[in-house]
């Protein structure tokens, strides 16, 4: 019901003031990074399709939305967390592959221009996104345990504790696409305003920035 509300409200302005649109088909790889906490990049997919809205008489500017599926993933290697619920009395050391699906909804001004001829284009925009989590397909890895005596069971600072909720989070965006007529090449990247938490049940908190290398189709 809300994507229906979203897609109403962007139509509105499009259809009285855009003379001319045209639809985005993009797949391509996803580099993610944890921003306050060393990770390893995992590469991962994204796929989706948009519009774009030219104004009456100007190819230069244009406005546009679009609908993205996007799985992020990062590595974190060498992390320690409860052993299990709510029993302190070790801990647990291993690997964290943290992978989820995100639905994206990025909103973008931009501006255009020929480079060697009308046919090959330079376009330039900055926007923002909602990420909505859909699915965590993240997975931990055991390395070890270690375990606290019975008579001094003790604490430590664990890297993560126990955390069930994911938040959707907003992010600012910036790319750049050269297109040949129909066919293009687009660099996309997206910086986190809000930290996303609740991983494989964990609170693992921070920041999910990535890059996105796609492939374009327009027609």
């Amino acid at each position: 019901m809300k994507c229906r509300i979203l897609l109403f409200i962007l139509l509105i302005p499009s259809a009285w003031l855009w003379a001319k649109s045209r639809t985005i088909l993009r797949y391509g790889v996803v580099q993610t990074n944890f921003r306050k906490q060393e990770s390893q990049s995992l590469n991962r997919w994204s796929f989706g399709v948009g519009r774009e809205y030219f104004p009456k008489g100007n190819r230069n500017f244009f406005f546009g939305y679009d609908m993205m599926l996007v799985r992020k993933g990062v590595l974190l290697q060498d992390r320690t967390w409860p052993g299990s619920g709510f029993d302190y009395s070790g801990a647990i050391v291993g690997d964290i592959r943290v992978e989820v699906n995100f639905l994206e909804w990025p909103i973008k001004f931009g501006f255009c221009m020929p480079l060697f001829s009308d046919r090959f284009r330079l376009s330039l925009f900055p926007g923002v996104s909602i990420a909505t989590p859909l699915g965590d397909h993240s997975k931990v890895y055991q390395k070890g345990v270690v375990v606290f005596p019975d008579e001094d069971p003790g604490r430590i600072d664990y890297d993560y504790s126990d955390e069930l909720y994911m938040n959707p989070t907003f992010n600012l965006i910036l790319g750049a696409a050269i297109e040949y007529r129909f066919i293009g090449i687009e660099l996309f990247y997206s910086n986190a305003l809000q930290q996303t938490s609740g991983f494989t049940g964990l609170i693992i908190e921070d920041y999910f920035d990535c890059w996105q290398f796609l492939l374009r189709l327009s027609f």
